[in-house]
């Protein structure tokens, strides 16, 4: 897969909502975890994809290795 150049994390904060962009696609299981966790802290939120580049699926990091060991 072609790795971008550049890859910018984006958030802006205007009074209690926070907007977070990042270059690829946010799994539902992982976008739902940043707003809950910025729910807990009193914030709203909107997580979106595609700013400009493209990084690739995000996923939680508990996943990052599930199934390496079974390929061959």
């Amino acid at each position: 897969m072609h790795q971008p150049e550049n890859v910018f994390i984006q958030a802006i904060r205007i009074d209690d909502m926070v907007w977070i962009s990042i270059p690829g696609d946010f799994s539902g299981e992982y976008a739902l975890q940043i707003k809950n966790s910025l729910l807990a802290e009193g914030f709203k939120s909107n997580v979106t994809s595609f700013n400009g580049s493209y990084a690739g699926y995000i996923v939680p990091g508990r996943y990052f290795y599930m199934g390496v060991m079974n390929r061959g």
